[in-house]
């Protein structure tokens, strides 16, 4: 007699999401990628879903998943069977130059402070310089033979990539408690749903800093008159702690940039950063996006 060793699961946890998730009207607006997958066969993500990273975080990818299903492209997986995962199947994003008709997309690295041209892998760097990627989401999504104006003029919120500056809190990465995205390609930027209602506009991103020198930056703009206070800005760490503060005034539709340098001291290390703005409900306030690098 040959006994046979049966293992069995919980999925119940598993299965409950998924009927939420099913369950759930998605967000996705899926016309804003028509242009998109009229020019691609196929989705390279990296690092692969299910696949643990040192260097990167994982793009958002029931987002990524879905809006393929729905243009019935291929995209690739770690997945081989069930729950068998190949995570050596990805590594091929960071070597291979990249190829017509498929779309290339990373996540960002886990250290949101450094240059991106320090970070990133060869092949996109390479179509970056040449103006074939942009930043969606939380990823950098490239598409070869593009032009830049591609994603500049396009449907999708979308943020210009700079490889000598760090990580961007672009329009449709950032988290705003009164605020919704409007606007497309590169002008994409943060507004109040109410221009009645006063509150955070912004605020974010809850990343550690390490002990050194680091330079800020906050883009924004607004319709009204320079003369006009429209909204506060500051830095903490902990939300505790205000590292610099400042007020926002109109710019009569122009983007401005505040910016400057903070230096977190080797107390301070490890405690999470954000950088806030403050709506009044006086005019208007536009927030295109935020950064921190450090620099030393």
């Amino acid at each position: 007699m040959v006994a046979v060793i049966l293992q069995f699961s919980d999925i119940s946890p598993q299965l409950a999401k998924v009927k939420f998730l099913a369950a759930t009207p998605s967000s996705i607006r899926y016309e804003q990628w028509q242009d998109v997958f009229d020019r691609v066969d196929e989705v390279n993500m990296y690092p692969l879903w299910g696949c643990d990273n040192k260097v990167y975080n994982h793009i958002d990818a029931e987002n990524v998943y879905q809006v393929t299903g729905y243009y019935g492209k291929l995209i690739n997986s770690g997945y081989t069977a069930r729950n068998n995962v190949n995570c050596e199947r990805g590594e091929y994003l960071k070597t291979e130059t990249f190829k017509a008709r498929n779309l290339y997309a990373i996540g960002f690295p886990k250290d949101l402070t450094a240059k991106l041209e320090n970070t990133l892998p060869k092949p996109f760097i390479d179509a970056i310089r040449l103006g074939e990627c942009a930043q969606l989401h939380k990823g950098i999504f490239c598409l070869p033979g593009v032009a830049q104006s591609f994603w500049r003029d396009g449907n999708l919120p979308a943020s210009k990539i700079e490889l000598s500056e760090a990580y961007k809190f672009a329009a449709s990465s950032t988290l705003s408690q009164i605020g919704h995205v409007v606007g497309n390609g590169f002008n994409a930027r943060i507004q109040p749903k109410n221009p009645k209602q006063t509150g955070w506009l912004s605020y974010g991103p809850f990343i550690s800093l390490s002990a050194g020198r680091y330079h800020y930056a906050l883009d924004y703009a607004s319709d009204v008159d320079v003369t006009n206070h429209v909204g506060n800005w500051d830095l903490t760490l902990n939300n505790e702690k205000p590292m610099v503060a400042g007020l926002l005034f109109g710019t009569n539709g122009r983007v401005k940039r505040i910016e400057g340098t903070i230096d977190v001291s080797p107390k301070d290390a490890g405690k999470q950063f954000e950088i806030r703005t403050l709506f009044l409900a006086k005019g208007d306030l536009q927030i295109s996006s935020s950064s921190i690098q450090k620099i030393q």
